[in-house]
């Protein structure tokens, strides 16, 4: 007992120095951009005299998040598992409540995994669920930015005006999206798509730390190729998803006067910035988001991408620590029930 209490106090003592990491990272970004000018508090006052505005960015981001959701359902129903609208907008507001409110320490995965296996003997094809809905959103954000940058060179190619494109950094980084989509496909393509197991695959499973479980885990990804028209519906109401979700941030455009952005630019930025946000090194991509939203910004010639990604935040904490607590508060998935059915 006396080992496995001091095993506990170690394991917390590095959860506690890690987070103390991670906030530091983050104040240092802050005090970097702002000594070094490249966000202005005055235009973020400016900004809040614009709550209608707010609001429908607040909206729409909501709104992105609900049919998400509905992704979520649709990847559990592939494993013929079902769980009710009302169940599963809860465990995703948990889940996103306690992935900001105790940093390092609980990610709100591990929670929406927790309540939705509990009490379930197919644990592994559940918590697949849950790694496959994000995979499925990363995998959309990649694939609308790879359609505008497509879009934008042949645009370009035809009228003989490639614009920000001369930028040899951007198109770098076009280069680089266009490779990581290819890349996911091939990836899908040969564990989704191949209905089976390849050798080298089944060679690696076996090499593989937690044999058992990681192989579970793989069998459940397997299913998924087995049903495409569901995978198909899943990455059309995704892209409908993050549409919606660019829309949001989008609409905090003319707050910032962010005037330099086409359309097309927009498909192709955000979702890189979104992308940048995700990276798990600080709570809610904060630090993280306004250096990405910095960075790419001005290679499409603007300098208020850290400002941006300021009135983001505030909406991304405001829904999920306010309204993702109180769904947490008032919830009862406090007894112990199955949330799910066959």
């Amino acid at each position: 007992l006396r080992k496995r209490s001091n095993n506990v106090k170690s394991s917390i003592s590095k959860r506690g120095k890690w987070n103390i990491l991670r906030f530091a990272l983050v104040a240092a970004i802050f005090i970097v951009l702002y000594k070094t000018g490249q966000f202005d508090m005055v235009r973020l006052g400016c900004a809040l005299k614009r709550p209608d505005l707010i609001m429908l960015s607040a909206s729409l981001l909501l709104l992105g998040v609900l049919v998400n959701v509905q992704r979520w359902r649709i990847l559990l129903k592939v494993q013929d598992f079902y769980i009710s609208n009302t169940k599963a907008i809860k465990l995703t507001l948990i889940g996103d409540f306690f992935s900001v409110a105790i940093p390092g320490s609980v990610s709100g995965d591990i929670v929406k995994a927790y309540y939705l296996a509990r009490g379930k003997k197919q644990k592994e094809k559940l918590i697949t669920s849950i790694i496959l809905d994000r995979l499925v959103g990363l995998y959309t954000m990649i694939l609308i930015a790879t359609l505008s940058i497509i879009t934008t060179f042949l645009y370009s190619s035809i009228n003989g005006d490639y614009g920000v494109w001369t930028n040899p950094t951007l198109r770098t980084l076009g280069y680089f999206i266009f490779t990581v989509f290819i890349l996911l496909n091939i990836m899908g393509i040969i564990i989704v798509g191949s209905r089976g197991r390849y050798k080298f695959v089944e060679f690696l499973l076996k090499k593989a730390p937690f044999h058992e479980a990681v192989t579970k885990i793989y069998e459940a990804v397997i299913q998924y190729g087995h049903k495409p028209g569901l995978m198909l519906n899943a990455i059309f109401v995704s892209i409908l998803a993050q549409i919606i979700i660019l829309m949001g941030v989008w609409s905090l455009f003319s707050i910032l006067g962010i005037n330099l952005l086409t359309a097309i630019d927009c498909l192709v930025a955000l979702p890189i910035c979104l992308a940048i946000n995700s990276i798990p090194l600080t709570p809610g991509g904060l630090g993280v988001g306004e250096a990405g939203f910095q960075g790419v910004f001005l290679l499409f010639g603007s300098a208020k991408g850290a400002e941006l990604a300021i009135l983001y935040h505030m909406i991304y904490f405001g829904q999920r620590i306010g309204l993702g607590g109180m769904v947490y508060l008032f919830s009862d998935f406090s007894r112990n029930e199955s949330v799910i059915t066959t």
